[in-house]
């Protein structure tokens, strides 16, 4: 209601100290928190963080949240317009990475996640404009990367894409206008359609 999205749009920092029994899920916990900038909590027992901290605009940075039993990241940092940068976080369970970091405009800089687990990547960096390069990523369990780079105006660099049991790609890399080269692409041989897939990018 109206009473609870002033108190969110109000908070600044949420500090917890000792231990919590959140088990499960933490959906949307902190959404449109907009003047958010501090946050501390023990995480390790969270298992579906889905929309976390999605449109907490003023989050310039996160700490290294314990994320070992994180198996869900669909948005967790979803339009996080302000985030510049973020730690390496244990993502060895992840099966879900679609829209982590969509819409963060200012991010500059990944670490090396593991994603050996990951099935969806739909939009997980989409429009991540100050984005320059990704790091490598493990895309083996990959079914769809949908939107994956899409709108990443300034990226000029990609790992490798082998992800053979991949048959959705629609609009990976459309608009991605700095990206002149990229490596080889493996998907599945019953993928139907590419649509939009390079569409904007100026590869030579």
């Amino acid at each position: 209601g109206g009473v609870n999205s002033q108190i969110s749009s109000m908070l600044e920092q949420f500090v917890f100290i000792g231990t919590n029994k959140i088990t499960t899920g933490a959906q949307s916990a902190f959404t449109r928190c907009y003047q958010l900038q501090k946050i501390e909590f023990n995480t390790s027992t969270i298992t579906n963080p889905y929309q976390m901290f999605s449109i907490c605009t003023s989050l310039k940075s996160v700490p290294l949240f314990d994320t070992r039993n994180w198996t869900n990241l669909n948005s967790v940092f979803n339009t996080c317009v302000s985030l510049t940068s973020v730690p390496l976080f244990d993502t060895r369970n992840c099966t879900d990475f679609s829209g982590a970091f969509g819409f963060c405009y200012s991010l500059k800089s990944l670490p090396p996640f593991n994603t050996s687990r990951v099935t969806n990547f739909d939009s997980s960096f989409r429009e991540c404009y100050a984005l320059v390069e990704i790091p490598e990523m493990d895309f083996s369990k990959a079914t769809t990367i949908n939107l994956l780079f899409n709108a990443c105006y300034n990226l000029k660099k990609v790992p490798r894409i082998n992800a053979p049991n991949c048959t959705a790609v629609g609009g990976a890399f459309q608009g991605c206008r700095s990206l002149l080269s990229i490596p080889a692409i493996t998907v599945s041989t019953s993928i139907t359609s590419i649509v939009n897939m390079f569409n904007g990018c100026y590869i030579s």
